[in-house]
């Protein structure tokens, strides 16, 4: 079972922290419940040592240039790539309740999204579990489309991993993963440990246009 965390619900759904809305809230919890019957988690990871010159990162075959990511990354040799998908049901639901209440698939699009980050964070807690054992320390992840690292990344992570394989994800012409409840990361591994206090938010390209900021934390 995957419990959302109730704030990351109400961020998507852009809710102020003071709002106190006894509907909303069972809602949430009717659309959680709905959820668990239909999601199959399931998630892929892979270790490759990692090569960093100025700004370029090189792994396996791939071969890419990132200033946001050299941020996040300097000093490491070696990366964790991930993928994690919560299965096609939840794209199903979400579309039959579309057909009949446009505010529960609203709620029911936040509590997946945060479903799906809350068995990403899983994950990477396994991650850093195993990194651990070898005194190794891991980075904040960072997805393909954060700050200047190109969403084309995604065709590489792909190939990589082979995700439609694996874990039955797919990419449109757009980048969209299909099942859409899916995250891909990149996680990179050093043996010192690093403090990030930081709101990644701060530093995005983006902060002056996403909805799902934390406005709370700036």
């Amino acid at each position: 079972m995957i419990q959302p965390d109730i704030n990351e619900i109400r961020r998507y759904l852009g809710m102020s922290k003071t709002v106190n809305d006894p509907v909303t809230y069972r809602m949430i919890q009717e659309c959680t419940e709905k959820l668990q019957f239909v999601i199959q988690p399931a998630h892929l990871y892979a270790y490759y040592p990692l090569t960093i010159k100025d700004d370029t990162f090189q792994f396996a075959s791939l071969s890419f240039s990132s200033k946001s990511l050299l941020r996040n990354m300097e000093g490491c040799t070696e990366i964790c790539v991930m993928a994690c998908t919560l299965g096609i049901g939840v794209d199903r639901l979400i579309r039959k309740t579309e057909l009949t209440s446009i505010s529960e698939a609203a709620i029911m699009q936040a509590t997946a999204s945060a479903m799906a980050e809350a068995y990403c964070e899983h994950v990477n807690n396994m991650i850093k579990e195993e990194t651990a054992q070898r005194n190794l320390y891991c980075r904040p992840r960072f997805s393909p489309g954060y700050g200047d690292l190109s969403l084309y990344l995604q065709k590489d992570i792909f190939s990589l991993l082979n995700l439609t394989k694996n874990l039955g994800i797919t990419l449109s012409e757009s980048l969209l993963m299909i099942p859409v409840k899916s995250i891909t990361a990149l996680i990179g591994i050093s043996d010192t440990c690093r403090s990030f206090t930081q709101n990644q938010c701060i530093t995005c390209n983006m902060q002056n246009t996403c909805i799902y900021r934390r406005k709370d934390n700036l």
